[in-house]
């Protein structure tokens, strides 16, 4: 069983090491494509119309992983009033409350996981390529969104599963007092 927990720690780790270096790298990328297209533009007098849109695509493929980076490091957009006001002191409450947000949010992207696997298979049969990029498929931001929404699911799991372990111990420290 330490196997099987050291093994998926170390996935999970490289996991999430790609994901900020690809996010990471994202940005940069169109922080030099816009700063390349607003010297093209104002100083040189030669606007390059592709330059805008590839930068609005990494930037968007970039923003869809930042989703995924944002919910392994706990980061994202939550209401903490309850948790703050009502559950202050109570740890037992709270980890309840963690872990059915968790619950909520897996079950949500759950949900939206056929949804966005037909919309990934549509993108694949029915390729659009963009007007000014010739070489950009639009249907891989299809198929980014299902991947995005797969790896969103492996880090709620593993939010899960860690707050489960918590929860537990609370209880049972609670039940030895």
């Amino acid at each position: 069983m330490n196997y099987v927990k050291l093994v998926m720690k170390r996935v999970l780790g490289t996991l999430q090491l790609i994901e900020a270096v690809i996010c990471g790298a994202g940005l940069f990328i169109v922080t030099l494509l816009i700063f390349a297209q607003v010297l093209n533009r104002y100083w040189l007098g030669l606007p390059i119309m592709w330059l805008e849109n590839l930068a609005l695509h990494i930037f968007i493929w970039t923003i869809l992983l930042a989703l995924v980076v944002t919910t392994w490091r706990e980061a994202h957009a939550k209401v903490e009033v309850s948790q703050e006001v009502v559950l202050k002191n109570k740890p037992r409450a709270l980890s309840v409350h963690r872990l059915c947000m968790v619950i909520i949010a897996i079950a949500a992207m759950c949900a939206f996981l056929p949804l966005a696997y037909d919309f990934m298979l549509w993108g694949m049969k029915y390729p659009e390529y963009d007007t000014l990029i010739r070489w950009v498929n639009l249907g891989w931001a299809r198929t980014i969104l299902f991947i995005i929404s797969i790896m969103l699911v492996v880090h709620l799991l593993h939010i899960a599963s860690r707050d489960m372990a918590n929860l537990v111990k609370i209880w049972r420290s609670k039940s030895q007092e």
